[in-house]
């Protein structure tokens, strides 16, 4: 017998399904997380890189005490140990659990599985700040080699040939907003900007 199926377990079981387009078919996940005895399904069409997935975000709005989410795999929830970390996270915080289909240790119904989860919420954080280390070190080394850090400025003629074009074409009407940013060189926010600083518009 499974394992997930000897456990005793309050709640619901809620299942999460998700395939990345369109074209691809939830029928294989649905029937295994049928197998396990799921009842409540969230069925998403949308890639695993993105983070604010509607579905997602119902379930764990809608997510009850005692309710286990169930899914078959990792993949199917998260793509990085970051995004991972909070999804597990927000669902613990609604008092409900999670668990992997194929991936064993991810079961946080148990001690062991909270253990290993927190074990690899740490290194998770580890990266985190070995990530944002590395950025300051490079700002730093950047500095002392005299490299300017920011966006560059944009060239102060470009922007004066881009009102120019915009206040004349308030007259002409020869060019649309993209045809001057693309004569110009100027991009659209940009000019916009440089337009209010002038009172040209509001």
């Amino acid at each position: 017998m499974n394992m997930v199926e000897e456990k005793t377990l309050t709640g619901r079981k809620v299942a999460y399904i998700r395939v990345s387009t369109e074209g691809q078919r939830l029928d294989r996940q649905r029937e295994a997380l049928e197998e396990v005895g799921c009842t409540v399904f969230y069925d998403e069409k949308m890639s695993g890189t993105i983070r604010n997935r509607p579905e997602l975000n119902r379930m764990i709005e809608e997510l009850e005490e005692g309710d286990t989410v169930y899914i078959v795999e990792i993949s199917r929830l998260s793509r990085s140990s970051i995004d991972l970390q909070t999804i597990v996270k927000d669902i613990g915080e609604k008092k409900a659990h999670l668990i992997s289909l194929n991936d064993k240790w991810l079961d946080t119904t148990t001690p062991q599985g909270q253990m290993i989860f927190t074990v690899m919420s740490g290194v998770v954080q580890f990266e985190r700040d070995m990530i944002s280390q590395r950025t300051k070190d490079g700002m730093k080394s950047a500095k002392r080699r005299g490299s300017k850090i920011g966006r560059p400025k944009v060239d102060s003629d470009k922007v004066k040939y881009a009102i120019k074009l915009y206040v004349d074409n308030l007259e002409t009407k020869q060019y649309s907003i993209n045809q001057i940013c693309k004569l110009s060189g100027v991009s659209k926010p940009t000019l916009y900007k440089k337009l209010r600083e002038k009172e040209i518009i509001e």
